[in-house]
């Protein structure tokens, strides 16, 4: 029986990817509400670290991109083909059954909670975008129609439709271009999304959402899986790079990403500048976490990180869902006024609630489903 394939150092960095989504959307509105935006928002450091959802975000993206096309060509590796039947029933298995849950919870439970609480509250998303996965694109077009907003809860799934629209399309490259080509469709698609870049430069929140923008970390990771899948010789010369050295390559790339950000978008094409350094940034910190290299830092060694990783999809998909319970019990059914001290508990307690969902819906949703995913893959414990 073949040995599953698995990255420790992966899952510790799934969970820091979450944790700035999280602290970036539950505490940002406190945050912008009770303090200078000059604390916060307009400083480099603080908004890195503490309002950077996105990057959170393009890290997951870049994951995605890294392991399934490692999957797919280990598969080929060891097969001669991949088995596409199995594949799509294994990315279903485990997206599905929480991303419907979260759709089905603001299109029904949410909409009779509205009624009967009389909150004023319009729901702009298409119950048919999201069910197809092209939720993305409906975001698109809420936040570019005026007197349209988006609604917090379901607004996160656009990252997932991203993820499913490359789950779909990804292994289809692989059985048209062949094999041997597949090198060169990764680098048209990472060509493809910085021209695209380029072309809409003008529209962030397009950039932001847009399956094509996002393909170029995607790109990334799965230019890193073929070069490790092969054994490159251009990866030989980080093989020779000193623990201190990479720590100096990630200490560059991460006061670049901190300091470079609001000098480059002063430009008109310097947020393509930025995107492309973010990337590369990824493509780095992967390569460094993944390769037989001198990696000064193993993720691994967090174990608080590596058990938070099983959670860390439904962390994503459930932490808004907990701030709208929290509000509507705090301000809506117990009628207590915000402020200051009370809003910073409740922000507390969506953390802690966001985690309580999370583990309930690993432990008696995704954990019993990922058994049958089990039965579908090549590689197994």
């Amino acid at each position: 029986m073949n040995n599953k394939i698995y990255f420790a150092n992966l899952d510790a960095l799934r969970s820091i990817a979450a944790i700035l989504v999280l602290v970036s959307h539950i505490l940002s509105e406190y945050l912008s509400k009770y303090f200078s935006d000059e604390i916060w928002f307009t400083n480099p450091v603080t908004q890195f670290f503490f309002v950077n959802g996105g990057f959170g975000v393009q890290i997951f993206f870049s994951l995605s991109g890294f392991l399934i096309t490692y999957l797919l060509l280990s598969e080929i590796k060891e097969k001669g083909k991949f088995n596409l039947r199995n594949f799509y029933i294994r990315r279903v298995l485990r997206i599905w059954p929480v991303y419907f849950m979260v759709v089905g919870f603001v299109f029904i439970v949410y909409q009779g909670i509205k009624t009967l609480l009389h909150i004023d509250s319009i729901i702009y998303e298409s119950p048919l975008m999201s069910v197809l996965f092209l939720s993305n694109y409906d975001l698109i077009r809420i936040l570019s129609t005026e007197g349209m907003y988006a609604n917090g809860m379901l607004s996160l799934t656009w990252s997932v439709s991203i993820e499913e629209q490359f789950y779909l399309f990804w292994p289809f490259v692989f059985l048209l271009v062949g094999i041997h080509r597949i090198k060169y469709a990764i680098i048209g698609i990472i060509a493809v999304s910085v021209f695209f870049i380029l072309w809409g430069h003008n529209d962030m929140e397009m950039l932001y959402h847009h399956t094509v923008s996002n393909l170029l970390f995607l790109g990334a990771g799965a230019l890193l899986a073929y070069l490790q899948i092969y054994e490159h010789k251009s990866l030989k010369w980080f093989v020779n790079i000193s623990k201190s050295q990479w720590t100096s390559i990630f200490l560059i790339f991460l006061i670049l990403l901190i300091f470079a950000k609001e000098p480059l978008f002063a430009y008109e094409y310097g947020h393509i500048t930025y995107f492309i350094l973010k990337a590369v940034f990824l493509f780095f910190l992967l390569l460094m976490l993944t390769y037989k290299v001198n990696r000064p830092i193993e993720f691994s060694k967090a174990t608080i990180l590596l058990k938070m990783a099983k959670y860390t999809y439904g962390l994503y998909m459930y932490h808004r869902i907990a701030g709208f319970i929290l509000s509507v019990i705090v301000f809506k059914a117990m009628r207590f006024t915000q402020g200051i001290y009370l809003d910073l508990i409740v922000v507390l307690m969506q953390f802690l609630l966001a985690f309580l969902l999370a583990f309930l819906s690993y432990k008696y949703i995704e954990q019993p489903i990922l058994k049958y995913k089990d039965k579908f893959s090549v590689f197994h414990k």
